[in-house]
């Protein structure tokens, strides 16, 4: 494999009292790490992740920024595109927009006046408005959600982008085929959440082949995932620690049901799973933390010296 093309990247959740978000960003690029994501929640405290992403990309000069992911239900197609848009130019073309449908906190869809049968076919049309908006002009839309004639968008700089979309997926002993389906149509990117790396190769050939049945090109698609992580002396310690805190984090009790679809332990155990997804095809690395929340840039440290030198020669920063 070429040796900058596996990719990395941190995530910035739950640590809202623990480390500036700005610092965070800053440091996640002297690192060496290539992406920093952000997650969607609406309660909890946590940062909306346009505003975070838009400050960020001042502090920052190469680090790519993401979503990871953000809820298509929330939002009307054109003002994810002007979110979109206005990330997309703040930070020089560096944003990748990772979605999903909204399915792990039902309340917030509730709150949000939205029912969660009908989440799938919002999205869906979401996304097919999204593109159009993106790379077209004039643009009609008479769809069951949306409504709206003869609109053009374009970024502040007068440059029309086509910024990447990641179409996100939660495993549940499975993928749905309707999120499978979703990325091949919609999407440039996949990244799955705690999709075991002996499904992942399965997972990847499935939504080629609807793509391809849709007429689009999967060669350049992106394969990524996000995993929770947690270092320790061994990988049932580390399992112990990331389910304590996630739970904590979560305010309900969580399992690390498969610890395949996790990163736990040493860092050579870090580096033995990441190999076994690379060879099932993911190029994409997205770690988010389950240490306890002090922990986390030590962490994250501790992966940037030992871990990421397998994958890439001389990017380890201690």
């Amino acid at each position: 494999m070429a040796e900058d093309d596996i990719k990395f990247g941190t995530v910035y959740s739950g640590l809202d009292r623990v480390i500036e978000p700005l610092v965070f960003a800053q440091r996640s690029e002297a690192m060496g790490f290539d992406s920093l994501w952000v997650t969607e929640v609406l309660l909890r405290g946590s940062l909306d992740p346009f505003t975070f992403l838009s400050a960020a990309a001042a502090r920052t000069r190469s680090i790519t920024l993401g979503t990871v992911v953000a809820v298509l239900p929330f939002r009307h197609p054109i003002q994810w595109v002007k979110l979109a848009l206005s990330v997309d130019a703040l930070s020089s073309g560096r944003l990748i927009l990772g979605v999903g449908i909204g399915g792990e906190f039902p309340k917030e869809l509730e709150m949000m006046g939205l029912d969660m049968r009908s989440r799938a076919s919002i999205s869906d049309e979401t996304l097919e408005a999204m593109r159009r908006l993106l790379t077209e002009s004039n643009i009609t839309h008479d769809g069951k959600s949306f409504q709206f004639q003869d609109v053009t968008m374009s970024s502040p700089t007068g440059e029309k982008p086509h910024i990447p979309i990641w179409v996100g997926g939660e495993w549940h002993d499975g993928v749905a085929p309707g999120v499978l389906k979703r990325a091949a149509r919609f999407g440039d990117g996949f990244v799955p959440v705690d999709m075991p790396f002996d499904a992942y190769g399965e997972v990847r050939q499935k939504i080629e082949a609807y793509a391809s049945e849709m007429g689009r090109d999967p060669s350049s698609f992106e394969w990524a995932i996000m995993f929770w992580a947690c270092l320790g002396h061994s990988a049932e310690e580390a399992r112990r620690e990331a389910e304590e805190h996630i739970s904590a984090r979560l305010g309900f009790h969580w399992s690390l049901d498969n610890s395949k679809a996790n990163i736990l332990g040493t860092p050579r155990d870090f580096v033995g799973t990441i190999q076994r997804y690379v060879s099932a095809g993911v190029r994409h690395f997205i770690f988010n933390m389950a240490c306890r929340r002090p922990d986390v840039m030590r962490q994250y440290q501790v992966i940037a010296r030992e871990v990421i030198p397998h994958f890439k020669k001389g990017r380890g920063k201690p």
